[in-house]
């Protein structure tokens, strides 16, 4: 039988700090609800691995290194092994520091988070011991496809009831021996937007869903948010972002539908583990000519917010390459962690990645639910489907201008590729 270990911390920040996502000078002014992360710990034989998710948007990839290997250095399990995950709620600290969105929170990062995800993993594995682990799997409707088309052919952050959404909530009970809760796992699909504009720090809409479920069950609850690129909230306002109250809204209704699932949670299973590293390589196109780096700069070198902001940093690294002895590259590598829980599989995707995508990945696995996490051990940008890139619109104008060598054509089929042969380590496939 595997052990399991539970822990969480708080890292709320001081009233005050800069909100992430939406502008690069948002102060927040009170808190509606603290901020945690939660570390799930497992062990099974010589196989031990981390998970864990942090209440806050995403974690800036070099920090996000930073924090895993403090947590392998002090708890000794290998740093391949860990994920760390933030759940995409727009109304915590600046723990990204994306172009455009203002500068990464390094105080904050060094002095809270950092040292919290440390000791909730070394009480999460100091707790360990045998466990039962039970799960079931429903649906919400809380998330909807955000890519609306208007009549004049933009593409709008809305409501389109006929795009690619994952409907599916999974939730993860772990029980002592004796059958007594330890602590409880959601998986579902949305961004953190409900909240919109709001000076409030909060886990937005997640925060409720956690809270209801924690109360009902009596066991601390996480959440781990799924490929939200393209889902956001399905507010009344036919928009994905609202008040402070939609944020209580879709809680209390995502917190509804978990406590269903949860509820059908009727056989637990001694605890069981596997987990896989390796490096994906997604092939790269050139750098656009120098030429047209130039032409578009002029357009954005005014701008600093935003996607226009992003724009700008864009162009001028591309024109500054051409100016060094830059090599071209034939392929990105990025890491990916893949821990099993009897036929249930978390991946690490440290994206924002489409919908469409996970969906696939999951229908070419016939024996394992395959759970994708987006901003896990990472925050790279957003992730299309191929399908999506030819209508444009705010994610791929992104997903376009973050990397001095844009992704080749197809880069979901590779990144979908790539995923299955990790997935074959850990004999998923067939």
């Amino acid at each position: 039988m595997g052990l399991f270990g539970f822990a969480r911390e708080d890292i709320t920040p001081e009233i005050g700090c800069l909100l992430y996502g939406y502008v690069d000078d948002l102060k927040s002014e009170s808190i509606h609800d603290r901020l945690r992360v939660s570390a799930f710990y497992f062990r099974d034989g010589e196989r031990e691995a981390l998970m864990l998710t942090a209440e806050v948007c995403s974690v800036n990839t070099a920090f996000s290194h930073k924090i895993r290997h403090k947590i392998s250095e002090s708890t000794l399990v290998k740093y391949e092994n860990i994920i760390l995950h933030g759940i995409h709620n727009h109304t915590g600290p600046n723990t990204d520091g994306n172009t455009g969105w203002g500068d990464l929170d390094i105080d904050y990062c060094e002095n809270i988070l950092l040292p919290a995800c440390v000791k909730a993993s070394e009480d999460a594995k100091n707790s360990a011991a045998e466990a039962l682990w039970g799960f079931n799997m429903g649906e919400c409707r809380v998330g909807v496809n955000r890519r609306e088309q208007n009549l004049n052919n933009d593409l709008i952050f809305g409501q389109c009831e006929w795009g690619s959404f994952d409907p599916r909530m999974a939730v993860f009970s772990f029980a002592d021996v004796n059958k007594k809760p330890l602590a409880n796992l959601i998986f579902y699909t949305c961004h953190g937007t409900c909240a919109g504009l709001c000076r409030e720090i909060s886990r937005d809409w997640a925060g409720g869903m956690m809270d209801i479920l924690e109360e009902k069950s009596g066991a601390p609850t996480a959440f781990f948010c799924g490929p939200e690129g393209d889902v956001g909230p399905r507010l009344s306002n036919g928009q994905t972002v609202g008040t402070i109250r939609d944020v209580e809204i879709m809680g209390e209704k995502a917190g509804a539908d978990a406590l269903s699932v949860y509820s059908g949670i009727t056989d637990y299973k001694p605890l069981s583990m596997d987990v896989t590293e390796r490096k994906l390589a997604l092939p790269l196109k050139s750098r656009i000519p120098l030429e047209k780096a130039k032409e578009l700069y002029e357009v954005y070198k005014n701008h600093s917010v935003n996607l226009e902001g992003q724009k700008r940093s864009y162009y001028k690294r591309v024109i500054d390459s051409y100016d060094t002895d830059y090599k071209e590259e034939d392929f990105y590598y990025v890491s990916q962690t893949a821990l099993k829980i009897g036929d249930n599989v978390f991946v690490s995707f440290p994206y924002e990645l489409f919908s469409d995508i996970a969906l696939r990945i999951d229908k070419a696995v016939k024996d394992c639910n395959i759970f994708s996490l987006s901003n896990a051990n990472g925050s790279k940008g957003y992730f299309p489907c191929d399908s999506e890139i030819s209508k444009g619109g705010y994610e791929i104008d992104m997903f376009l201008t973050l990397n001095l060598q844009p992704y080749c054509d197809n880069a979901d089929f590779y990144l979908i590729k790539e995923t299955l042969k990790t997935l074959e380590e850990l004999k998923c496939t067939e």
